[in-house]
């Protein structure tokens, strides 16, 4: 793998590039735009690109690692098998992905809070040990989605499919059963005494 550290990013093309088993490391591309180019087998790692816009770009077995991609666009770009770890995914409007929909990635100790998940397809999602906080997964496919140890502190589930999901030990998570698939959900207590919210019982110790 060769390694492209941020004194390289001068002058260097990324519009209709290829790139292949590369690292990039401490590059600081806030507001970068990057249209038309391949990442495969790429790790960025302790980069910053916040605000920036990939456009039309593929990401294919690529990893992002300690780097910070608030609001960045990725306006019809694609992942296949990549991964964020410990990384910054703040603000994001994941409805602007390709269509058709790919996005296959795993989220870990990540912040994905305040982003946008309206609807989309996120079966076998992995979102383990992440803040998500005030994010919007209304109308979303959840199935088999992993959402261990994640808080999700001020974020909407409506009308969403979540079933055979893991939220082990995950919390502040509030789920209406009423407009929610919970079939085979896996919660653990006592977060999961917020599931009764809304429902005319009275509990005794």
């Amino acid at each position: 793998m060769s390694l492209l550290n941020k004194s390289d990013i001068d002058g260097l093309n990324w519009n209709d590039g290829i790139f292949e088993n590369q690292e990039f490391t401490g590059l600081q591309c806030s507001h970068l735009l990057i249209k038309d180019a391949e990442f495969q087998d790429c790790v960025f790692k302790s980069c910053i690109f916040i605000e920036s816009a990939f456009i039309k770009c593929k990401f294919e077995d690529c990893k992002f690692q300690n780097s910070d991609l608030s609001l960045v666009k990725f306006d019809g770009s694609s992942f296949i098998n990549s991964t964020f770890d410990h990384s910054k995914c703040v603000g994001i409007n994941w409805l602007k992905v390709s269509i058709p929909f790919n996005f296959d990635v795993r989220f870990s100790d990540s912040n994905i809070s305040n982003s946008n998940f309206l609807g989309l397809n996120l079966q076998h999602i992995q979102l383990l040990n992440c803040i998500a906080m005030d994010v919007n997964f209304e109308e979303a496919n959840l199935t088999h989605a992993n959402c261990t140890g994640t808080d999700f502190n001020k974020t909407k589930f409506h009308n969403c499919d979540l079933t055979k999901a893991n939220f082990s030990n995950a919390k502040n998570y509030s789920i209406d059963h009423k407009y929610n698939k919970l079939k085979k959900a896996i919660f653990s207590l006592p977060e999961a005494m917020s599931l009764l919210n809304g429902l005319d019982i009275v509990l005794k110790s």
